[in-house]
């Protein structure tokens, strides 16, 4: 080995270090330049010369910068020792304990406690292959990197210096003040500081926690997309979709794609939904479906605000609620009244009543039950013993009462016709209190009952019983009609009146207060063989197949048979009596026809009102 002193190396500086290259003893220029090291020796061999630089070293090739203490050159190889290091440009640095270079590719293993320092990045493991051309670096024995106050972890990964972007693999964990990371894989981009999942993938933070397959997230401004089998979870709150948007600053949250949310009581599911915090805005959009406590709303979309409770859908609506069932073409709450707006083909139902209201638009209260229907005409629907109930009115109102009579009262108000195949109704207002199975009938009511019998009085009552007519009650200005022929009237007439009914036809009528009756007697092949008139203060009378079979006058009665030829049948009047069977509702279209004729002298008879003002 032959050894230079320093001083020599000094005095012929300019050809052995001030070159741009140092050439060997077969005149091959070398691509490794040295520009200073304090100790130089060298040694010729049968392979070739083996050269030692010792003390404050410096080597380039082409733009990469190596430094250390000491340095063994031979052929194409560069080993370092101590305090080494790699520099290229103005910001990339490698430091390790020792590093091998090989400048025929360019590519350097540093061994020992590796440092690399981009800007403010910082890699730290203990071995990193790295090719100075590509500014490609390797590691596979685990490492940290640490971006402002965020270290990433894995146990192998690549590092691409000129895109700015790191590929983590195997075991990688993400440290943050805001959450925590773990994943198979994953790709960062330093530059934009955003995590790109490439296999499972869980982040956690201090309320809620995500898993994902793909996606990215973007460290510092907390938002990302999460894509299969995408969930999100917090306290309170469970999400999943084909691809999920989260903003942990704001608290927004998107799901795309086979979207499922609950929350406590509160499901949706949809194509996609929206989820703002900071508003309690939440929209669904395709195939909504939104479940809040017993209530759950199916349309194309729905709109919901958690705080104020208030949403409007999109598309044919579907709200159930138990047993109630509403579809509109479209609902919304305006306010936080918590009043409903229900427009376009209206259907409500209570199944376990069996009542369907049909109408063209309504008004609806939730906590109250309160519905009001409106339109041309609304029309209530209710099943009793396999026969149908149908009711049309101006207006229909259906409500939960509270305090001595809880339950559901429906009300109808002007131009109120009522048809059943054995009961038909017409009245200016009616009430029907579902506890008690009540019918009340008020203003100049008409009843039909499944005979030829004709009731009226100031206000009627009916009461239901296991589906089935069970009683009548008649108040005040009372009477009841009946007619075999149309000709002959048999009237009953007083002050209050109570029908009992037996197979849904009259089996007992109690007359109380100013009793009178016309009677037409029959013999048994139902000929007529006088006229009985009879007033007392009250009277009893029995039925048998819609006849009458005994009378019991009580108080003061007064009665007496006529002859068939001895009475002016056209004359036989009580007080009150109008035979209204040209005002009996026939069928469901005939209601729906009688109602539109009244409605249209109503809105005629308030013009003329106006005009003669």
């Amino acid at each position: 080995m032959r050894r230079l002193p320093y001083l020599i190396l000094l005095l012929v500086g300019l050809t052995a270090f001030g070159h741009s290259s140092l050439a060997q003893e077969s005149g091959t220029p070398r691509t490794v330049h040295i520009i200073y090291s304090h100790d130089y020796y060298y040694e010729d061999t049968p392979a070739g010369r083996k050269e030692f630089l010792g003390g404050e070293v410096r080597l380039r090739h082409d733009s990469t910068f190596l430094f250390c203490d000491t340095a063994y050159l031979f052929g194409p190889t560069v080993d370092a020792l101590g305090n080494t290091s790699i520099v290229q440009g103005d910001s990339l640095r490698i430091y390790a304990d020792t590093l091998t270079y090989d400048s025929h590719t360019g590519v350097a293993i540093l061994i020992g406690r590796v440092l690399l320092e981009n800007g403010n990045q910082r890699l730290m493991t203990s071995r990193l292959n790295y090719d100075t051309r590509a500014r490609i670096g390797y590691y596979g024995e685990g490492a940290w990197l640490e971006h402002d106050d965020t270290r990433i972890y894995s146990r192998r990964g690549t590092y691409l210096v000129s895109d700015q972007l790191v590929q983590f693999l195997d075991s990688v964990q993400i440290q943050s003040p805001d959450f925590r990371l773990k994943a198979d894989s994953m790709r960062y981009s330093i530059q934009d500081d955003r995590a790109i999942f490439t296999g499972p993938t869980r982040i956690r933070q201090e309320n809620a926690q995500l898993y994902c397959e793909a996606g990215f997230y973007a460290l510092g401004d907390g938002y990302g997309w999460f894509e299969k089998d995408a969930q999100f979870a917090d306290s309170s709150r469970r999400a999943t979709a084909d691809r999920i948007y989260y903003n942990r600053t704001s608290g927004e949250i998107r799901l795309v794609g086979q979207a499922d949310y609950q929350e406590g009581e509160r499901q949706a599911t949809g194509d996609s939904l929206y989820y703002h915090e900071s508003t309690g805005e939440f929209l669904v959009r395709g195939n909504a479906f939104l479940k809040d406590g017993t209530q759950t709303i199916e349309a194309d979309g729905v709109d919901y605000n958690v705080r104020t409770e208030q949403f409007r859908t999109t598309g044919r609506a579907s709200i159930r609620d138990g047993a109630q069932w509403l579809t509109a073409d479209r609902v919304e709450n305006r306010d936080t009244s918590g009043i409903v707006l229900v427009e376009g083909h209206v259907l409500w139902r209570d199944t376990s009543a069996f009542i369907t209201l049909q109408c063209d638009s309504a008004l609806y209260h939730r906590p109250t039950g309160y519905l009001q229907a409106m339109g041309q005409p609304p029309l209530l629907i209710q099943v009793i013993e396999g026969d149908t109930l149908f009711l049309v009115a101006d207006q229909i109102i259906a409500r939960e009462d509270t305090g001595a009579i809880a339950g559901r009262t429906i009300r109808a108000f002007r131009n109120v016709f009522v048809y059943k195949s054995d009961l038909q109704a017409i009245c200016d207002s009616l009430a029907l209190v579902e506890k008690d199975s009540m019918f009340y009938f008020y203003q100049d009511p008409v009843v039909w009952s499944e005979d030829t019998t004709q009731f009226t009085a100031d206000t009627l009552l009916i009461r239901m019983s296991d589906n089935k007519l069970d009683s009548i009650f008649l108040l005040r200005q009372s009477m009841i009609v009946t007619s075999p022929d149309g000709q002959h009237f048999n009237q009953i007439k007083g002050r209050y009146i109570t029908g009992a009914f037996r197979d849904n036809a009259i089996h007992r009528m109690d007359v109380n207060g100013n009793a009178e009756a016309i009677y037409y007697a029959q013999d048994e092949d139902f000929a007529f063989i006088g006229v009985n008139q009879s007033a007392c203060s009250d009277m009893v009378l029995f039925f048998e197949d819609n006849q009458v079979k005994d009378i019991f006058y009580l108080k003061e009665p007064r009665s007496s048979m006529t002859p068939m030829g001895q009475v002016d049948h056209g004359s036989l009047r009580l007080e009150g009596f109008k035979w209204r069977d040209m005002d009996r509702p026939l069928s469901l279209p005939d209601i729906r026809t009688r109602w539109v004729i009244a409605a249209g002298m109503a809105v005629k008879e308030e013009k003329e009102a106006e005009e003669w003002h």
